[in-house]
This record gives structure tokens, sequence and C-alpha cells, in this order.
């Protein structure tokens, strides 16, 4: 099979592309993980099953991860929180894929059944990552959105290109979720929490006014975006969390690319 990166390292100077504008990375936890992540003041790589080493997980753009945590309740320990990063946060990347890798297996569908998920690695660097999404989504609001071209030009023979560009235009029932088209991003190194590398935290609003958030928030001048404890399950936030943070990329014109 053609790597999928072999194609992106054409588009990084090709001449039909503009340049656009790099969007923030995003990290999301619980609670109870953010109480650690504050006490080490950084995020640090952990053991991964799925490549054998440890690895810090970023999406590009907008939150990306998910907790499959079915039950209900309002304690605040089970809360999502995502932390906004500037994308200088990062001084390299040791992997890049246009979806969440994990969910590789729900992708197969769409693929033949040769295909592999390497086949899919992008140039991991940020630059290949911005031609990724003007390619698929022609600007940032329609990556954040999930609103792909329908129609694109490329070379037949890169046959991944085919079978990402069918994933993400798929309107069939599909177990695949919105990560199918989130672009994620993999570090092994610890990334330090300071005014040069934070841009906002989202967090439930009960936690807004804790002293430990107040000092975080103090010392990295993060944005706060608070959300409220409905008792929900950690998924069932999730679409909150994309509304407050659309408002927040909108009011810093990151969607301005058009």
């Amino acid at each position: 099979m053609h790597r999928f990166n072999s194609f992106f390292d054409e588009l990084i100077t090709h001449p039909l592309l503009r340049a656009s504008l790099r969007l923030p990375l995003f990290h999301t936890m619980d609670v109870a993980t953010l109480s650690h992540i504050l006490t080490s003041k950084q995020l640090r790589p952990q053991p991964c099953p799925v490549f054998k080493e440890n690895l810090l997980y970023l999406s590009y753009g907008k939150p990306g991860y998910k907790v499959d945590q079915p039950f209900t309740s309002r304690q605040t320990a089970l809360m999502p929180v995502v932390i906004i990063l500037k994308p200088q946060a990062i001084h390299s990347i040791i992997r890049a894929y246009p979806f969440d890798s994990g969910g590789f297996k729900l992708y197969k569908e769409q693929m033949h059944r040769k295909m592999r998920l390497e086949d899919f690695m992008i140039t991991p660097h940020l630059p290949a990552i911005e031609k990724v999404v003007q390619f698929f989504f022609d600007n940032n609001m329609g990556y954040y959105q999930g609103s792909a071209i329908q129609q694109i030009k490329y070379d037949l023979i890169q046959t991944p290109i085919e079978a990402y560009h069918a994933l993400i235009t798929n309107k069939c029932l599909s177990q695949a979720d919105d990560r199918k088209m989130s672009v994620e991003i993999q570090v092994n190194y610890p990334l330090l929490l300071t005014k040069e590398t934070v841009e906002a935290i989202i967090l439930p609003e009960m936690l807004a006014t804790n002293s430990i958030i107040k000092t975080f928030v103090s010392d990295t001048a993060a944005a706060v975006i608070s959300i409220p404890n409905y008792g929900l399950p950690f998924n069932m936030y999730y679409v909150f969390y994309l509304e407050e943070i659309k408002k927040f990329l909108q009011k810093k014109q990151y969607f301005n690319d058009n």
C-alpha cells in the first residue's frame, strides 16, 4: 500500500493550497486526572498498549478524546476537563494520524482489507497537518464542524486518500463517531504547563473558583471556560464543550482562514 504521508509531503508546497491559520492543540482528561497534572504542572507521556511505549496524545484543532464511561454521576471527579495548548507547545511529533488511531478497527468497513494503520500516517509536523485540514475540509471551520469537501482531486494510486475521504463523507450508519475526522498527534516527551504553552482550560464551573485552579490560571494566564455539572456520563458533555470551544476559537479568530 502507498503511504498516506508521501502524498502530503507533496502538498506542503502545492501551489493550489493557501497558507492557513494554525489551530491549537487539545488534551482531554477527567477531573481526577487533572489533580495529578496540577501537582506536576506538566502533561506526561503514559504507557500506550497499542504502540508499546510511553506517549502523550493530543488532538489538533478540537477535542478528540472520549472515555467509555456509560454511568451517570454528579461526582466532580468524573467530569471532563480540556486543556487547550498553543501550537508552539510542542517541538516535535513522533506520529500523526488523520483520525483516532485507537478506533482504526471501526473504520475498516471503508477500507481495503490489506490497509493498515501505518498506511494513514501523516508526515509528523504541523505544516503537513494543516494541509490535511485544508485538502479535506477546505478551512479550519469546516474541519472543526466535520464538514468534509465532497469532491477532491488526487492521484488514484494513492488509495489511502480514497479510503479516508470515503470514511469522512460516509452518511450511512456506523459505529465510528467524529473522532474519525479529528487529527491525532503523539509526542513522547512531557509538556510543561506555562504561559508559553497554555491557552485555555475548560472545566466544571464549581472548580473555577478553586484556589488550586486559580493559581494554575494565574501562573499560565489561561482563559477559563466553565461548564455546569448535569450529572451526565463523561461523553455526553462533549457537545457542550464543542460549542464553548467553538466560541472561544471564533473569538480568537482561528476561523478567519476562509
